[in-house]
């Protein structure tokens, strides 16, 4: 398999300012910083004291809500519709062969055996 030479990274930024959904879709980040986080960790672990953290905080991380139709994707025709002009199931794309089949529901589709 050859590698590509060339990459074009199409992604949008995942944040609180980039605006690209209506906002009930849109991402929602809270940034705990170390100071923040102390308390949280001294409740985790018994017998700890905040005095045994360095510099007396804890871990830092964020804590995310999206949506699946958050960042950026390519959607099959089922995201629009679970059913062609004709009422049969909308045609999807199984991700693991890109075999075309059809959706079994609006959330679920049936790949062949052995995919997903």
């Amino acid at each position: 398999m050859q590698l590509p030479r060339r990459m074009i990274d199409l992604s949008s930024p995942l944040d609180n300012d980039t605006i690209l959904d209506h906002p009930f879709m849109r991402p929602r980040i809270e940034y705990r910083s170390n100071a923040d986080n102390a308390q949280m960790l001294l409740d985790v672990f018994p017998g700890l004291r905040r005095e045994d953290l360095p510099e007396g905080e804890g871990w830092a991380f964020e804590l995310v809500q999206l949506t699946t139709h958050n960042g950026t994707h390519m959607d099959a025709p089922i995201h629009y519709q679970s059913k062609t002009i004709d009422g049969k199931p909308m045609m999807t794309r199984c991700r693991s062969t890109g075999s075309s089949v059809r959706a079994s529901s609006s959330t679920f589709v049936t790949c062949p055996t052995g995919t997903s």
